[in-house]
């Protein structure tokens, strides 16, 4: 027959391997580096895509950058909770400076640690040599991106330089525009073409003839009607 000091012992000695299963339980999860670049390489989280795999790169994160793109996850979720309808808070979820930095953070170590050659950027624009450049680049993205709108087709647009980078845009609608925040929507767009490409001071002019539509002053400055 066991005493009472052997069943305190071995009851002792349960509770400790106890302690001890669940201290080993609470190690931090190492994640799946080798998945986590490969999902890095496919352009998972490096571009504004939609939330489509980010499910699997918040799973196969590292530790060191499990923050960031847990971030950059709960970001993208609620930018796509947002109606399509409302631009502004569509721009301003979008261009937030903790997701973009998130995005950087991410574009960073797919170069350092995943050893990615190249990594995509959102809109594809790589940058714009001179007006004429400029030009087919904007018609292309214009295209790409919000060719079923109802003002893409309305617009011709002028790029403006200075000291050799596109600094400023002129969209001018040759008709009235067919919808009330068609120019707004407009300044929008060619606001998140200057972002991509980190250019100038990024003055933007939506006009009809002499009559100013929507415009903004500058990089900091939203786009807003007169």
């Amino acid at each position: 027959m066991m005493s009472a000091m052997s069943t305190l012992r071995l009851g002792t000695a349960a509770l400790v391997f106890a302690v001890l299963v669940v201290a080993c339980s609470g190690t931090e999860d190492p994640g799946d580096p080798e998945a986590f670049c490969a999902l890095l390489r496919d352009g998972i989280g490096l571009t504004a895509g939609g939330t489509d795999g980010l499910d699997a790169l918040e799973t196969a994160a590292p530790p060191d950058i499990r923050s960031t793109v847990r971030e950059l996850a709960n970001t993208v979720r609620s930018l796509d909770e947002i109606p399509d309808a409302d631009l502004d808070e569509l721009f301003s979820a979008a261009f937030d400076p903790d997701a973009v930095e998130a995005r950087n953070g991410l574009r960073v170590y797919a170069v350092e640690q995943c050893g990615s050659t190249s990594v995509p950027v959102d809109q594809a624009v790589d940058g714009v040599a001179d007006e004429a450049d400029a030009e087919v680049q904007l018609a292309s993205y214009i295209a790409t991106n919000f060719g079923t709108t109802t003002w893409a087709g309305q617009l011709s647009i002028d790029a403006g330089f200075a000291f050799g980078r596109l600094d400023s845009l002129h969209a001018e609608f040759g008709d009235d525009p067919a919808a009330p925040d068609d120019a707004l929507a407009a300044c929008n767009a060619l606001a998140v073409f200057l972002y991509e490409i980190e250019s100038g001071s990024g003055e933007i002019r939506v006009t009809q003839g002499d009559m100013l539509l929507a415009g903004r002053s500058g990089p900091s400055a939203p786009c807003v009607r007169p």
